[in-house]
């Protein structure tokens, strides 16, 4: 189980207590920091250049990589947002289910697409044969972009066939851009036996941080948190800072409530043998061992090392 019990009690307290304290702020500048990319200019520079390249016929596959809450899907939505017209785009989600559909997120895309890739998806087609079919749509036509969100969820399946255009995409006049959780693929993970095989061909990684303390404490100065108790509080993770400072209220945010409550579950199926990369046998984090969100506390409403969180 969890050898870091006091950590994760004190988050699981901060799910059911009190929030962060801070005054009301005006609907509109919330909804700016909600809506606002910090720090993320380098990441959507590259991704639009990996873009240009491909106009140019020289394909290429991202990896957008980070922790939960890094930003990765507001990255990508961003990003898509832009496009706007100028490419194809074809979008496929990874869902975190006990037994994952084959080919999920290419279900997805084959939803979006009228000719013999889509067909072949829809009929059960093996990887091998379906990559043909794909790198012919890829290349039929004008510039697409192919984004698969949240790949530390996908099927065996899906990854073989992510493997395959990703040695294969350099021929078309595509970008292909998948989305993972870095923090929850370990060395077992099938993601990162992909990644491995990968090392070679034409692609790229882009990782995201946390926010630095200077960008926290921009956001927290506009109602009046303390800068540090924030930053310490959230490890500048952008989910956590975004949603304390929306909720304008002393409880912590039904999002971030969620958000916790759903890894106290993953902890639980790790407790009962199921892991993230299929495997059975219980998951043992190590003691350096990250957890997510095990550090979240809760500044100016008694929480954390301040003192007990009510519930």
């Amino acid at each position: 189980m969890n050898p870091q019990p006091a950590s994760w009690r004190l988050t699981y307290e901060l799910a059911r207590g009190q929030g962060v304290s801070m005054r009301k702020g005006d609907v509109a500048e919330r909804n700016a920091d909600a809506n606002e990319l910090y720090e993320r200019s380098v990441a959507l520079g590259a991704l639009r250049t990996a873009l240009d390249a491909a106009r140019n016929g020289h394909g290429q596959l991202i990896f957008v990589c980070g922790e939960a809450g890094a930003g990765k899907s507001a990255l990508l939505r961003r990003f898509a947002h832009d496009i706007d017209g100028t490419a194809r785009l074809l979008w496929g989600d990874c869902d975190p289910l006990f037994t994952p559909s084959p080919l999920g997120p290419f279900l997805d895309i084959a939803d979006q697409l009228a000719g013999e890739f889509g067909e072949l998806v829809k009929k059960g087609a093996r990887p091998p044969r379906l990559v043909h079919a794909l790198m012919r749509e890829l290349g039929a036509g004008s510039v697409d972009v192919v984004v698969i969100d949240d790949l530390q969820w996908a099927d065996e399946a899906s990854l073989d066939l992510l493997e395959l255009v990703g040695r294969r995409i350099g021929r078309v006049p595509a970008l292909v851009v998948g989305s993972f959780r870095d923090d929850e693929i370990g060395p077992a993970h099938p993601l990162r036996t992909v990644l491995g095989r990968l090392a070679t061909a034409p692609v790229t990684r882009l990782s995201l941080a946390p926010l630095s303390r200077d960008t926290v404490a921009l956001m927290a100065a506009r109602y009046g948190v303390d800068e540090g108790l924030l930053f310490e509080n959230t490890g500048g993770n952008p989910f956590f800072v975004t949603e304390a400072l929306s909720c304008g209220a002393d409880r912590v945010p039904p999002t971030v409530r969620d958000a916790v409550l759903a890894a106290a579950g993953d902890d639980r199926d790790h407790a009962f043998g199921r892991q993230p990369d299929g495997s059975r046998g219980t998951r043992r984090r190590g003691p350096g061992s990250p957890r997510p969100l095990s550090g979240l506390r809760c500044p100016g409403s008694g929480g954390g090392p301040h003192g007990p969180v009510q519930a």
